[in-house]
């Protein structure tokens, strides 16, 4: 099984970047994942970056890296403001991954997707699972970030996710739900003690249904017809 990467770059960016450029800078990642009725999904990831750690994710080559696996990618600038923007195709056999904290791939797939047929209707289930990494985050009594103010960080690193599935969400644990959308935000200190994002959706073939009652209707007249030779 493949498997993609959100660039170490780009986490070099929000980790070394936040003990290093305190204060210099700040940074968000905006992550969304479009659902199709397949199950496939398209992953789409926007960071805007200002002050030294824009300039740092210029300067670590994060659009080359992205590119190279594969990703549209789109980078701007203006003023002190970096804007990547980057977006891919998968498949549930061909998951979106993200690194740890040594930049390798995490043991499991941070996004996963799974689909169940059934007769009349079809079940959807996002998850998101990003295990907890105080250490990797630096908050392991180490010197630089712990001697940063959480509320320095909270400032200065921010993330969104959200989802889109191909219906109505039944259920989520997301910040913000709305219809087929499901927005979750954290930041750094919540990052690093894991975060876990589930989404379920049912759909309803009323195309099946349809057939269903269109064929209903279809005997009901025929027997009809039926009876009413016989008399």
């Amino acid at each position: 099984m493949l498997k993609h990467k959100l660039s170490k770059t780009l986490i070099t960016a929000m980790t070394a970047g936040l003990i290093l450029l305190a204060g210099c800078g700040t940074l968000d990642m905006q992550l969304e994942t479009d659902v199709k009725a397949s199950g496939d999904y398209t992953q789409k990831v926007v960071i805007n970056a200002t002050g030294a750690i824009g300039a740092s994710l210029v300067t670590e080559g994060g659009a080359d890296e992205l590119t190279g696996d594969g990703w549209q990618v789109s980078q701007t600038q203006s003023g002190d403001t970096v804007t990547l923007t980057a977006s891919k195709d998968f498949s549930p056999d061909d998951p979106f991954f993200l690194p740890d904290a040594t930049g390798t791939e995490t043991a499991s797939p941070v996004l996963d997707i799974q689909r169940q047929n059934s007769f009349l209707f079809t079940d959807y289930s996002f998850t998101v699972n990003i295990p907890s990494d105080p250490e990797g985050m630096g908050f392991d009594g180490g010197d630089e970030l712990d001697m940063l103010a959480p509320s320095l960080l909270k400032n200065m690193f921010s993330i969104s996710w959200t989802v889109n599935m191909p219906g109505k969400i039944t259920a989520a644990n997301a910040d913000i739900i709305n219809g087929s959308s499901a927005t979750w935000n954290f930041d750094v200190v919540s990052m690093s003690e894991g975060v876990v994002m589930t989404a379920d959706v049912r759909v309803i073939n009323w195309a099946i249904i349809s057939g269903l009652a269109a064929f209903a209707i279809i005997i009901a007249i025929l027997s009809l017809i039926f009876v009413r030779r016989r008399r």
